[in-house]
């Protein structure tokens, strides 16, 4: 694995109230996926991406969007191997 990984923050300018509000399914797919990439690419992100799939969990069930939260509940079942 790449030890030197590019920075995967999202600026926190970017989730003020009005965008979030906006682009609050793009906003939270985007943490599903920064997620997965996390937890494929570099293991030792787990905390991390742990923390962006608490937050795409909750939104998306909010949301029902199901076959999203689905895709983030399976991803939750592989940081617990």
């Amino acid at each position: 694995m790449d030890s030197h990984r590019p920075p995967l923050t999202i600026p926190s300018g970017m989730l003020g109230a009005d965008t979030r509000l906006k682009f609050r399914q793009v906003i939270t797919l985007t943490r599903l996926q920064l997620a997965e990439l996390l937890l494929a690419r570099y293991p030792d992100e787990k905390a991390e991406a742990e923390e962006h799939l608490d937050f795409a969990s909750g939104e998306l069930r909010e949301m029902n969007m199901q076959p999203y939260l689905e895709r983030a509940l399976k991803q939750r079942e592989t940081l617990k191997a």
